[in-house]
């Protein structure tokens, strides 16, 4: 028994150290196999490399810490002629093995130093570096995803340094470079802990820095994240958005997002800015600035997973902006825009619902070109807000301030001003616009020889309030400045022609009236209704004549000094209300004109009125005088009383005229004879009538008429107050002056009549008895009063015209028979004929100077004149002296 049991231990021993030296072996063997498998794996895949393809590949070494679970690749390096190059420095991790114990694949460390290279995509293949890799398969995915386990996967620290990665798509280049980045504490287990991100480096050739706090894996999201860069080229990334596109994007910004069952906010903060954009969308738009900079405050929440609110608060700027469109056809220039505000957007199963802008917007070098349309703004600003709710749309502005306004077309200047103010503007998208107050200083509109053609210190309107079916107004307030109207040659505006020329560029060819098209509703829509209270003068406005379609051309100076007109109202609903006006003028520069009155301006058939003119020199007319009448108005002034009415249509009034000193030259016989055919008589003789020793005329002469007339005019009652009227009125004083003995005053109707009578005035003849030489009855009563008629009337000339008629003869020739039986030689018959003629005259010559004896004895010789004595063969007429004027 001992002898086996001794046995049996030395098999036993024998077994162990069978057992140990096969362990040992193993554990050798395992060893070995450790330590050689990271140079097995690194020469197997450098064999790898250049069975791909690679024409230069060589990695330095692996190194593995079985122990520590630490790996270590040190120095790979693949190159390709015609590809980008793929290096690493060094790739390290650092693996936790007790966690492995708990299902976690924790990395402890990940760094990666020193790695070159990038991807070059195209269509056909993928490289990365210059390592091809294979195209994706065409099998059918599994759509059932692959079961992980319970495995979670942590990472304590990811540490890059020195990397540079390019990526090459659509011949694009883009190339991210790292200073450092790292990421820290990341956790499927622990998804409650921060996660730190922190990148540094440049991205295409721009700095930038990106630091995040956040939870990511956590299902309530949140995340802190800063971010700057500076002078990224956004040429780079053109190509992802298919058009031309340049520019450097700089920022400097702070999100922050929190997320928790479906609902979250995310803020924003800091500045965003872009230099040198140039933007082209084809020929459609190109869009040039040199820095758009945004700075302020950004928040919007979320829920349902769709926006419900954002707010914005901060500052816009805008500098060196252009934008040209190539339909409609515009260019606009900007040199600094400036927005600051903020606003408030709702939010409605995400459309939106509710807007609130609060903002105040300022620019500057404003300008605008389209077409032949330039316009030139040094400056606007406004303050404001606008609303929307319930989908209505509200601007409200308490302010906009403009200034140097200047437009053309093409060369033509169109409009300027200096400034101009809008208060309490309030608009709707229904179409109603209210502004309180709008005013321009310094407003010029258009031009007339090489000046404005209306410019105006001041322009104001108050209380404005528009709608697609009225315009209202409370006052239209107008100061200073002066107005040009010119006529041309022929009658023509020549500077408001060419106005209308100039505003025909702005209309597109073709864009006439559009006919409507068959069938469809051609009911006409109610009318627009217009509404003024009050237009008012307040300072004085130079109004400035100038007529060349006279010879001599006219020119006139007028001086506007008050002015209302108002109120007026298009279409009023019940009684037209009449419109009043005053106005007060000085023209040129002593007249002063004064007018008042009312008009009903829709009907224009009622109305009243009283103007008065006073001090006006007539010279100047003389371009008008000699066109209508012949006569050159040597000197005189002209005064005017006019008290009119109208009613229903029918014209009624009473005019009292004035001249003074008037003295006036024929110097165009057409016009002369023209003139005095609807005079009836020569305006010298009326001037001669009508004058008194002051060389005054006054005249009261009433005008009527009917505007359904179509003959009735300004002109026909130019005609009536100077035909009709100054006849009227020289035979009215000649009737008074010589009663009772001016019954038998008669006008010559023709130049003809006049020449036969010898005068266009004809007074009652002084009559005498056949074959007599003194006046027949008591005709020394009629010649006082023309004696006393001719005192009153110093510039009146009489004519005396001696006729004998055959009423005379009998007489005569009994005389003479007489004479002629007391001859020693008596004359025989045909003698007797020749002198009884010659009697016959002489008497008619006798008679003519008895008259002018008489009237000698009041009235100077010299104002009495003898025509060439006449014998009528007629045997109704009856011997006289005929008085003429």
């Amino acid at each position: 028994m001992q002898k086996f049991s001794a046995k049996s231990a030395k098999e036993q021993d024998e077994q162990r150290m069978k057992w140990l030296t096969w362990l040992v072996a193993l554990a050798v063997t395992l060893l070995l196999t450790l330590h050689t498998l990271p140079y097995l794996v690194r020469d197997q895949l450098v064999i790898w490399f250049y069975q791909q393809g690679i024409e230069r590949a060589a990695l330095k070494s692996i190194e593995v810490d079985w122990l520590s679970g630490r790996l270590r690749v040190n120095e790979l390096a693949l190159h390709s002629n015609g590809q980008l190059p793929l290096e690493l420095e060094q790739l390290a991790v650092d693996l936790d093995y007790r966690a492995l114990l708990e299902q976690r694949l924790q990395l402890q460390d990940l760094s990666v130093r020193g790695l070159s290279g990038g991807v070059r995509l195209s269509d056909e293949a993928v490289f990365v570096g210059p390592l091809q890799l294979p195209a994706a398969g065409n099998e059918e995915m599994d759509s059932e995803p692959a079961e992980s386990g319970n495995w979670q996967f942590g990472l304590d620290q990811l540490a890059l340094s020195n990397i540079d990665w390019r990526t090459e798509w659509q011949q694009q280049q883009y190339r991210l470079q790292l200073d450092q980045a790292g990421v820290q504490r990341l956790y499927q287990w622990r998804p409650g802990d921060i996660t730190q991100l922190n990148l540094t480096g440049a991205l295409n050739g721009a700095p930038f820095s990106l630091r995040s706090d956040s939870r990511p894996l956590q299902a309530d999201r949140a995340s802190e994240l800063e971010l700057k860069l500076q002078r990224f080229p956004l040429q780079s990334v053109a190509a992802l958005l298919g058009q031309p596109l340049s520019g450097e994007l700089s920022s400097d910004l702070k999100v922050a997002l929190n997320w928790a069952n479906e609902q979250g906010r995310l803020e924003s903060s800091g500045w965003l800015q872009l230099d040198g954009l140039d933007w082209r969308d084809g020929d459609a738009m190109h869009l040039q600035t040199g820095q758009l900079r945004w700075d302020g405050e950004l928040a919007m929440q979320f829920r349902q997973q769709l926006p419900a609110q954002l707010t914005v608060a901060g500052q816009l700027g805008l500098k060196e902006a252009q934008v040209a469109l190539a339909e409609p056809q515009l260019a606009v220039n900007l040199a600094q825009s400036g927005w600051q505000g903020q606003a408030a957007v709702g939010f409605v199963d995400g459309g939106l619902d509710t807007l609130r802008v609060e903002q105040r917007l300022n620019l500057q070098g404003l300008k605008l070109q389209q077409a032949a349309l330039q316009l030139v703004l040094k400056e606007l600003s406004s303050d404001g807000v606008l609303n929307q709710q319930a989908g209505a749309l509200q601007m409200q502005l308490t302010q906009i301030d403009a200034a140097g306004l200047d437009s053309h077309i093409e060369q033509y200047p169109l409009a300027a001003f200096d400034t101009l103010a809008l208060r309490q503007l309030q608009w709707r998208d229904a179409g109603d616009l209210t502004i309180d107050r709008l005013s321009a200083d310094q407003l010029k509109l258009a031009r007339a020889k090489g000046a404005p053609l209306s410019q105006w210190q001041r322009v104001q309107l108050d209380k404005l309030a528009l709608s697609p079916q009225q315009l209202q107004l409370q006052t239209i307030t107008l100061a200073g400045g002066r107005s040009l109207l010119r006529l041309g040659p022929n009658g023509e505006l020549p500077d408001i022609e060419q106005l209308q020329q100039q505003l025909a560029k702005l209309t597109p060819a073709g864009s006439g009236n559009a006919q409507p098209a068959a069938g469809s509703d051609s009911a006409e829509p109610p009318p627009f209704i217009i509404k003024l209270d009050k237009l008012t003068l307040a300072s004085p406005h130079g109004l400035q004549l100038e007529d060349q379609s006279h010879e001599p051309p006219f020119e006139l100076t007028t001086e506007l000094q008050t002015l209302e007109v108002g109120p007026y109202l298009s279409q009023p609903s019940g009684k037209n209300v009449p419109t009043k006006l005053q106005l007060r003028a000085a023209i040129a520069p002593f007249a002063k004109l004064a007018l008042d009155g009312e008009l009903d301006l829709n009907s224009r058939r009622d109305g009243r009125w009283q103007l008065q003119l006073n001090g006006l020199e007539l010279p100047p007319l003389s371009p008008y005088s000699i066109q209508y009448t012949g006569y050159y108005l040597q000197s005189g002034q002209f005064r005017l009383e006019a008290d009119g009415e109208l009613k229903g249509g029918q014209l009624s009034g009473q005019n009292k005229l004035g001249l003074f000193k008037l003295e006036v030259d024929p110097v165009a016989p057409d016009q002369v004879a023209q003139f005095s055919q609807r005079l009836s008589v020569p305006l010298e003789t009326a001037i001669m009538v009508l004058e008194d020793n002051d060389q005054n005329i006054e005249l009261e002469l009433p005008v009527s008429g009917s505007l359904d007339d179509p003959n009735f005019g300004y002109q026909s009652v130019i005609n009536k107050l100077a035909g009709k009227g100054l006849k009227s009125a020289a035979l009215s004083y000649l009737t008074k002056a010589l009663q009772p003995y001016g019954t038998l005053i008669s006008l010559a109707q023709t130049a003809i009549e006049a020449s036969e009578k010898g005068a266009f005035i004809s007074l009652q003849p002084v009559q005498f008895a056949p074959g007599q030489l003194q006046p027949a009855g008591d005709m020394d009563g009629y010649l006082a009063k023309i004696g006393e008629m001719m005192n009153e009337r110093k510039a009146m000339r009489l004519t005396l015209c001696g006729r004998t008629v055959p009423a005379d003869r009998p007489p005569l020739r009994e005389l003479l028979q007489q004479e002629n039986a007391k001859r020693e030689q008596p004359l025989d018959e045909a003698a007797l004929a020749r002198e009884l003629n010659r009697r016959m005259q002489q008497l008619a010559q006798q008679r003519s100077e008895v008259i002018k004896r008489a009237l000698s004895k009041q009235v100077a010789a010299e104002r009495l004149f003898l025509c060439y004595p006449k014998v009528e063969t007629e045997a109704e007429r009856q011997p006289r002296v005929e008085l003429a004027l």
